[in-house]
């Protein structure tokens, strides 16, 4: 019994965070250009570049 209700919360939670997502992504694909360049700007600049630096830094020292 217990364990059966312990399943069907982490299911509600998968679920809602599922409508999140999908709503992220609609929130996404509605964005206007200029706000679009802003927010995978910011994006970039947090998760791309770090990663992407050290590359380009390695490559102009050899």
């Amino acid at each position: 019994m217990l364990f059966n209700f312990n399943e069907s919360k982490l299911v509600k939670k998968r679920r809602s965070y599922q409508k999140k997502g999908k709503i992220a992504i609609e929130n996404r694909n509605q964005m206007s250009k200029n706000t679009k360049k802003k927010y995978y700007g910011k994006r970039f600049l947090k998760f791309i570049w770090p990663q992407f630096r050290e590359l380009v830094f390695k490559s102009l020292q050899t």
